[in-house]
């Protein structure tokens, strides 16, 4: 994640957040900061699946990999209870 967007929701590297949209939710991810602009987040294939829709761009016939909007929910699991606030990544 951003360290900007980490700043924000006061998250340090191993803290655990929760994402979500549309599509689904992954729980109790752990963070590590990344040098990455500011707003982007990054995850792995096969766990972030439940996050992307099943809607396939029109030109490629791919699902929507690289463009989904997901929301960063700090968790209460850190070592500090975090601020109750959403950040919206698109």
């Amino acid at each position: 994640m951003n360290s900007h967007g980490m700043a924000e929701l006061s998250i340090a590297d191993g803290d655990c957040i929760n994402m979500e949209n549309e599509t689904g939710k992954m729980e109790n991810v752990s963070v590590k900061r990344y040098p990455m602009p500011r707003g982007y987040v990054a995850t792995f294939f096969l766990e972030s699946n439940v996050l992307i829709p099943a809607q396939t761009d029109p030109q490629s016939k791919t699902p929507f990999y690289k463009s989904v909007s997901v929301s960063i929910i700090p968790t209460k699991n850190n070592s500090e209870i975090q601020p109750a606030e959403v950040i919206n990544v698109d």
